[in-house]
C-alpha cells in the first residue's frame, strides 16, 4: 500500500509513525508532503544561541487522561524519553492560574481546599456551583441536538462560571467565543458524561480508564507510569516542544526505503480515480512526476484539503470543508533582563469577553519551564492576541503592523502585570488561518463531509486540528484512530 500524507505537522508525522508502527511490511511507501521548508506545522521552537528558548506555538502538552497518555507513549517509542521537562501538578504552574477582570487579578481555585473558599472572582465559593450542578435536573439533547459551551456552563453551573470560566477557558484554548462554539465538539467526553449520568459531578465520579487499550498499554510504559507517580501536569523538552516533530521526521528519513518527504512542497491537486486511489500533484514539481497513492491522508488545514479537489467533481463536499472557520492569533514572545515576576507565580492570567480586552491571556513562561531560561537572569512571557476578535481590534491580519501588536502587547504587560521595562529581546508573530473554530453543528458537518466522501467511493482520509481537537494530544490520537481504521479496512 502507498500513501500520501499531506502535512507534516504533528498530525502528519504521527500519522506516519503510526502508518510504520501497525501497517509494517504492508506498507510499501509512505510520501510526507510539506508545503513550508520545515516541519511541525504550529508547533514551532526558536532556540537562540545563548539557550534561550521561545515557544511562537503551543507551550506545553498536559499529561492528563487517555490522550496524554497516549502522547507519552509516542514519546517513549521515538526515544525522547531522556529530554522531557516538565511540572508537577503540585508546581504553582498548576495550582495557580488566573482572570484578569475589572482591572483586578483574580485567582482560580487551584487546590482542593480552594474550592470551598469564597474568591473575589465568584459570589459563593466553587463547592456550591458544583452542588448545584449535581441536583439539576439531567440536561436532555437529542443526538441531533448541539449547545454552545457557554449556554452548556451556564445552565449547568451557573452564570458566573459561563462568563469567568467557560468564556476564557475557550479564548485560552481556541481564540473563540464560547457562545459560537459547540459543547459536543469541544469537550465530547464532558457533555456525554453529563448526558448519560445525569449530572457533569456525576459523571466525573464515575470516570474508569483501566479497560481502554490505551491504558493498558501505559501500564508496561516506564515514562507514562512515571508520570503517573510524578503527577505532571504539562511537559515539554530540554530543547523546546520542536523536538518531537524533529525526532519522529529524523526517525521516519533513516527507515529506509519505506519513508520518502517532499518537504518544500505544496500539494496543489488531487485526482481521484474510478477505484478511489489517487494521483497527488505537488508545486516546484518540473522534476518529480506526480505521486500515484492508493490512499491519501489529509492533515492539512480543512480550507487547505478543499483547494486540493476539483470544485466541480466535488462540490458539496468542498464547499462543506470550506465553512469550517480557522482564526488568525498574534503570539508575541517577550524577554526581559532579570527576575522582574516572582518564579511562583503561575501559569499565568486569561480575560473573559465581555469587556473586550485586547489580549486573550498572558502566559507566564519563565515560571512554567524555568529551564528554558538557560540559566540567564532572564523573564519570559508569551501575550496572545486575536482570534475571533482580531479584525474587529487590530484590522487585517496580513497588513497589520507588527509594531502596533508589540505596542498592545507591551502596554497590556505594564497594566496587568506592572512591568515597565522594555523587553530584550521579542518575537512577534501572526498566524493567519491559526485556530480551527467548531462552532455549532461541526459535528453534523463531519458527519457530512464523510458521508460525501463515502458517496464519491474516495480513499481520502481526514484528521488533524480542522476536525476533532485542536490540542496536540487529541491530534496525535485523532492520528493514531485514523490509522489504525485504515489499516483495519486494508486487512479485510
Amino acid at each position: 500500500m502507498k500513501v500520501a500524507v499531506l502535512g507534516g505537522g504533528i498530525s502528519g508525522l504521527a500519522a506516519s509513525h503510526y502508518l510504520l508502527k501497525y501497517g509494517g511490511s504492508s506498507i510499501e511507501k509512505i510520501i510526507l508532503i510539506e508545503a513550508s521548508e520545515r516541519v511541525g506545522g504550529w508547533i514551532h521552537t526558536k532556540r537562540f544561541e545563548d539557550g534561550v528558548i521561545h515557544e511562537v506555538g503551543p507551550k506545553s502538552v498536559r499529561a492528563a487522561g487517555i490522550n496524554g497518555l497516549n502522547s507519552l507513549l509516542l514519546v517513549e517509542e521515538v526515544g525522547l524519553s531522556p529530554d522531557i521537562v516538565f511540572f508537577s501538578r503540585n508546581n504553582a504552574a498548576a495550582k495557580k492560574r488566573y482572570i484578569w477582570y475589572d482591572n483586578k487579578m483574580h485567582t482560580l481555585p487551584g487546590t482542593f481546599a480552594s474550592i470551598f473558599q469564597k474568591s473575589s472572582l465568584l459570589s459563593e465559593p466553587f463547592i456550591k456551583y458544583l452542588w448545584n450542578e449535581f441536583r439539576n435536573p439531567k440536561l436532555d439533547l437529542s443526538d441531533d441536538q448541539d449547545i454552545s459551551v457557554y449556554d452548556f456552563m451556564s445552565r449547568r453551573l451557573g452564570d458566573e462560571i459561563g462568563k469567568f470560566f467557560a468564556d476564557p477557558m475557550c479564548r485560552g484554548i481556541t481564540a473563540g467565543d464560547a457562545r459560537k462554539l459547540s459543547m459536543r465538539s469541544m469537550f465530547p467526553p464532558i457533555i456525554d458524561l453529563a448526558q448519560k449520568k445525569g449530572s457533569l459531578v456525576k459523571g466525573m465520579f464515575s470516570v474508569r480508564p483501566f479497560n481502554d487499550p490505551i491504558w493498558l498499554e501505559a501500564r508496561k510504559s516506564p515514562l507514562a507510569m512515571r508520570s503517573r507517580g510524578e503527577k505532571w501536569a504539562s511537559w515539554s523538552f530540554r530543547n523546546g516542544l520542536s523536538q518531537l516533530p524533529e525526532k519522529i521526521f529524523d526517525n521516519l528519513s533513516n527507515n529506509g526505503t519505506q519513508f520518502d518527504s517532499k518537504v518544500g512542497h505544496l500539494c496543489e491537486h488531487i485526482m481521484f480515480k474510478p477505484d478511489g486511489s489517487a494521483v497527488v500533484h505537488i508545486s516546484n514539481s518540473s522534476s518529480i512526476k506526480p505521486i500515484a497513492v492508493d490512499h491519501v491522508i489529509s492533515t492539512i488545514p480543512s480550507h487547505h484539503l478543499a483547494k486540493c479537489l476539483s470544485p466541480k467533481t466535488y462540490h458539496d463536499l468542498c464547499e462543506n470543508l470550506l465553512s469550517i472557520k480557522h482564526v488568525p492569533v498574534a503570539v508575541i514572545c517577550l524577554e526581559y533582563e532579570g527576575k522582574v515576576m516572582e518564579p511562583d507565580r503561575g501559569f499565568g492570567f486569561l480575560t473573559p469577553s465581555l469587556e473586550k480586552p485586547e489580549v486573550l491571556g498572558i502566559i507566564f513562561d519563565s515560571c512554567c519551564f524555568p529551564s528554558h531560561d538557560a540559566d540567564k537572569n532572564v523573564t519570559r512571557l508569551t501575550v496572545m492576541a486575536g482570534g475571533e476578535w482580531f479584525e474587529e481590534l487590530f484590522g487585517d491580519p496580513s497588513s497589520v503592523s507588527p509594531d502596533k501588536i508589540l505596542e498592545i502587547a507591551l502596554k497590556n504587560v505594564h497594566k496587568c502585570l506592572g512591568i515597565k521595562d522594555h523587553p530584550v529581546r521579542y518575537d512577534v508573530n501572526i498566524h493567519k488561518d491559526c485556530i480551527p473554530q467548531y462552532y455549532l453543528g461541526h459535528g453534523a458537518k463531519l458527519k457530512k463531509i464523510e458521508d460525501l466522501i463515502e458517496t464519491h467511493k474516495l480513499n481520502l482520509h481526514f484528521t488533524g486540528f480542522s476536525y476533532r481537537g485542536v490540542g496536540v494530544n487529541d491530534n496525535i490520537l485523532n492520528a493514531r484512530k485514523t490509522i489504525q481504521n485504515l489499516i483495519k479496512q486494508y486487512e479485510k
